[in-house]
């Protein structure tokens, strides 16, 4: 009975924010954060660090869900807003790392560099699952592809990646950068045959390698296939 709520001093909007609220809790705990974010749109400013704390995990996850599916400039916004919920927080910012790195990655995406800051490296090797590999693989691309063979070969031999596409890619890329073309396009092939298991980002590149590679070798044919094909995993600016 909303009665009861005034009663106790409570607003109609004050009211409405608690049913709301009670009804993200739900959503959050099914982790359907898409939904969660739907609905916090619509309450008006909320200082509870519980709240905060859920809106802040919310942001982060659907940052990366819409980094993996392409939508960078929507990633983006997603981290930075995670950001805001955090801060000043009492809760510890546990995506801190994760979040200032994806957030260096996507701004050099959209800016047109691949540079990411390898001091960034120490802190992301804390993590403790999976993340670590996506960024010691983007430390290792970049490194390869600012001509720096021999720092990234080092790094590679210490730390091994178990992603199996990560190491095929970063394989490929140092057997180009030695001039074998021949086993660089076969490398790259063998993820193509198997991109449903690799999120969006990663395939791009992996094509637009590829195609470089086939259009040296005079491969024509596959590599207008990786011109057409690499669309549908373009980096998206919305």
């Amino acid at each position: 009975d909303p009665s009861v709520f005034f009663d106790c001093g409570l607003s109609i909007e004050q009211f409405e924010n608690k049913r709301q609220i009670s009804e993200i809790k739900s959503y959050y705990a099914d982790k359907k954060y898409a939904m969660c974010i739907r609905l916090s749109l619509d309450l008006s400013e909320n200082s509870d660090d519980d709240y905060r704390l859920m809106m802040y995990d919310c942001y982060y996850h659907e940052g990366i869900s819409r980094f993996e599916n392409s939508d960078l400039s929507g990633a983006l916004e997603y981290f930075r807003k995670a950001e805001s919920y955090a801060e000043g927080a009492p809760f510890p910012p546990f995506y801190s790392g994760r979040i200032l790195f994806m957030r260096e990655l996507i701004e050099g995406y959209l800016n047109g560099s691949h540079i990411v800051s390898v001091n960034l490296f120490s802190t992301l090797s804390q993590d403790p699952d999976n993340f670590f590999e996506y960024a010691l693989y983007t430390i290792l691309m970049t490194l390869i592809d600012n001509n720096q063979i021999e720092r990234a070969t080092a790094i590679y031999d210490t730390i091994r990646l178990r992603n199996e596409g990560y190491r095929l890619h970063i394989n490929a890329k140092l057997a180009a950068a030695r001039f074998n073309l021949d086993r660089a396009k076969a490398l790259l092939l063998s993820v193509v045959e198997r991109e449903d298991e690799f999120f969006a980002p990663f395939l791009f590149d992996v094509y637009e390698d590829l195609e470089r590679y086939c259009k040296s070798l005079e491969d024509y044919e596959t590599a207008y296939r990786c011109t057409i094909v690499k669309e549908k995993y373009r980096y998206v600016s919305k």
